[in-house]
């Protein structure tokens, strides 16, 4: 069995048991927030269940992204969203790790808040893998920082994720390519062919890009106004 399909075949495995579960707590945080004694639960307790509530969903719908890439769905469920909730919910997914780090948070630069047209959610994965792997790449720097650039280039929205460490013209050239980590025994060389797929599902392209000495991984995704035909969901 190839390392694809058994990815696959693990994943689909693992969505299905992971599934159950979540439904559970759904179903637990729904029957807690609207029965008949919700009223005197206290506010701060029934923001905290919506934030559960809010990530389950999300872990479902990514899960459900996973899927559908390994499956080699052509459809994408698409919405029409603003690059700052794009890039928003990314970090959203990272502050554990970036809570633990020495950067402190993330700079962005953009001019304009730009609309895109695509799958949020897949594409909030593109940059949360991202940034992990940015996270990853700086561990141990005393003066580590990641920012990233928006821009418009082309009728597409241009997307810079930048970090301070450095990677040598050897493995910019093959990292890409399957079984490739620069992760030692903890990396499986699958992350970023999955994070270029998820891209390209959404119309879009991930490269490397040269910067100054630095890594500068450049995602571009079409605006609303250039974006091809999606399925809506």
């Amino acid at each position: 069995m190839s390392r694809e399909a058994a990815l696959s075949f693990v994943t689909s495995g693992l969505a299905h048991d992971v599934n159950n579960p979540l439904m559970v707590i759904l179903m637990q945080i729904q029957s807690i927030t609207s029965g008949k004694n919700s009223k005197e639960i206290p506010e701060a307790v029934l923001q905290k269940l919506e934030a559960v509530k809010k990530n389950t969903i999300r872990i479902q719908e990514m899960m459900k992204s996973y899927l559908g890439l390994l499956g080699r769905v052509n459809e994408v469920e698409a919405s029409t969203f603003e690059a700052a909730a794009l890039l928003n919910g990314a970090i959203e997914l990272c502050t554990p790790r970036l809570s633990r780090s020495s950067i402190g948070q993330i700079k962005v630069e953009q001019d304009s808040d730009f609309q895109l047209k695509g799958n949020q959610t897949q594409i909030e994965l593109v940059f949360a893998n991202l940034l992990n792997n940015a996270l990853d790449a700086i561990r141990g720097q005393e003066l580590a920082w990641i920012k990233i650039k928006v821009s418009e280039e082309n009728q597409q929205i241009a997307f810079r994720v930048i970090n301070s460490g450095t990677l040598s013209e050897d493995l910019r050239i093959r990292l890409f390519k399957e079984g490739l980590t620069t992760k030692g025994s903890e990396g499986h060389g699958i992350g970023l062919r999955i994070t270029r797929s998820l891209a390209e599902a959404n119309h879009g392209k991930l490269v490397i890009e040269p910067s100054e000495g630095h890594v500068c991984f450049k995602v571009t995704l079409p605006n609303v106004s250039n974006a091809p035909n999606f399925r809506y969901g």
